[in-house]
């Protein structure tokens, strides 16, 4: 079978961190194994690749939200990492993003057109208890619903790194990203046994690897492959930058080619 025709698995990539620095007895903590800091190895560098950039392929289809009667916030859905988007189901009523000390002064003042206009904010709540996991984002809202809503808000969004634990798992992201994964599982383990570097430059220390990456070619090539999933964003909207006049556009090597529409976009003036 053809080399990268199928996608790696999360055993291939463990392969490649204990490659890298060669796990031993010496190198685990007490009660650890080779294969389980493998793992570790390769979720962190995943977490790392996917942060690096707002990648085009972790934006997921829409998610419809409910509200619920008496309750201030909306939780967000099983993977999520970053709201791209939000809109209210109904012609008549709205909701605009905006801080959560605005939600708070308008509970505080408990004013505004109640019933015809929401306003959410994203928090993410403090775990319960330092032994607990961490409590997921979700939308605070005001006002509070005095009725409970199926599918009341759509949500577009990018997803979250999805931890690997079995040595079949497969991580979700494009086949032209594999390598550059596997460059960060190695840029992350040799980072380890490493930490501290070399005076001299002889031995590179994780950011240095990372930044090495991130600056080269391998991961340039898959961005730009990323960036070309959309090269049209339709008629640019008001307020742009005139040399964007174009309904299509490309850009070299940009850190994020977002969307023209969105007011988070480089591309408004």
């Amino acid at each position: 079978m053809a080399l990268g025709t199928v996608p790696l698995t999360l055993a291939a990539y463990k392969l490649d961190a204990q490659h890298a620095i060669a796990l031993d007895a010496a190198t685990l903590a007490p009660g650890d194994t080779a294969a389980f800091n493998a793992q570790q190895i390769v979720n962190e560098a995943g977490r790392m690749l996917y942060s690096a950039r707002p990648w085009k392929f972790r934006e997921t289809a829409s998610a419809d939200l409910d509200l619920t009667i008496s309750q201030s916030y909306v939780a967000m859905p099983s993977g999520f990492r970053q709201l791209r988007s939000v809109s209210y189901n109904s012609l008549t009523i709205g909701i605009e993003l905006v801080d959560f000390a605005t939600i708070l002064d308008l509970r505080a003042r408990n004013t505004g057109p109640t019933g015809f206009q929401y306003w959410a904010a994203l928090v993410h709540p403090r775990r319960a208890a330092a032994g607990t996991p961490p409590t997921p984002p979700r939308l605070e809202i005001y006002p509070t619903p005095t009725a409970t809503v199926t599918g009341a808000l759509t949500i577009s969004y990018r997803a979250g790194w999805t931890e690997l634990t079995s040595d079949t798992d497969v991580p979700d992201i494009p086949l032209y990203c594999e390598t550059l994964l596997r460059k960060f599982v190695r840029a992350v383990a040799e980072g380890y046994m490493n930490e501290h570097g070399e005076e001299g430059g002889g031995i590179k220390t994780m950011d240095d690897r990372i930044h090495d990456i991130i600056t080269g070619p391998i991961y340039k090539a898959a961005v730009d492959e990323d960036n070309l999933e959309q090269p049209d964003y339709g008629v640019l909207g008001p307020g742009l930058v005139g040399s964007l006049s174009s309904r299509s556009f490309s850009v070299v090597h940009p850190q994020d080619t977002a969307d023209p529409w969105s007011q988070a976009s480089p591309y408004i003036a």
